[in-house]
């Protein structure tokens, strides 16, 4: 006697959850071809949105040191102070993205998160050598 559409399952077979659109021959519920189906959710969400945020934080990086280098024609010293403020604002940011990439991929049990915050990390990484370079050319030019 299997289920009928007008009742629901009664008894074991309702506490094991085998109900409507269960199988019960061993199969699982996928593509007919026998491929796997593609896993969407927070894992993706979570790579795709640390990627984001550290390439966002590269471009402003990127417009504050262009800006440290306008201002250092007129004022060194004021560009010199832009040059630091930006570095040390990316070396905080570089552990907090991978400790955010690391949580969310141990939340998620996906390593999208842990992939997308290791690009990140290297853009932000790239950023803080950028900004000690530009800082040390400011230096060097303000002295001639």
């Amino acid at each position: 006697m299997g289920w009928r559409g007008d009742q629901p399952p009664q008894g074991p077979a309702a506490r094991l959850g085998r109900g409507r659109g269960s199988r019960h021959d061993g199969r699982t519920s996928g593509p007919a071809d026998g491929r796997a189906r593609r896993r969407v959710g927070r894992g993706p969400c979570g790579g795709y949105g640390s990627a984001a945020f550290g390439a966002a934080d590269f471009v402003v990086g990127l417009l504050v040191l262009a800006r440290a280098g306008a201002m250092a024609r007129t004022d060194a010293a004021r560009g010199r102070a832009l040059c630091i403020r930006c570095c040390v604002g990316a070396v905080f940011a570089v552990p907090a993205v991978f400790i955010v990439g690391g949580v969310a991929g141990y939340m998620t049990r996906a390593a999208a998160p842990i992939w997308g915050s290791t690009v990140a990390g290297v853009l932000l990484i790239a950023l803080v050598g950028l900004a000690a370079r530009q800082r040390v050319v400011l230096e060097a030019l303000a002295g001639w």
